[in-house]
């Protein structure tokens, strides 16, 4: 019997690694989902989407620090 591996995706303001069962929240932007770890890296999405959807210097560093969610 083969184990099923769920599918995973990274948190884009925090770098976190989540499926979608342990995602505290989810969003469409430019007809994608993201999914985040916390309301509050869902909240900095939102705030500023093209923050973490940027590439090269615009993008945010994705280094998560748990203590940095409130």
């Amino acid at each position: 019997m083969t184990a099923v591996k769920e599918e995973t995706f990274v948190d884009p303001v925090c770098g976190m690694t989540i499926t979608k069962d342990s995602a505290a929240g989810s969003t469409n932007y430019q007809g994608q989902t993201y999914y985040f770890c916390s309301p509050s890296c869902q909240l900095k999405f939102l705030n500023d989407p093209e923050k973490y959807v940027g590439t090269g210097a615009d993008a945010a560093p994705k280094t998560h620090m748990h203590h940095m969610h409130m």
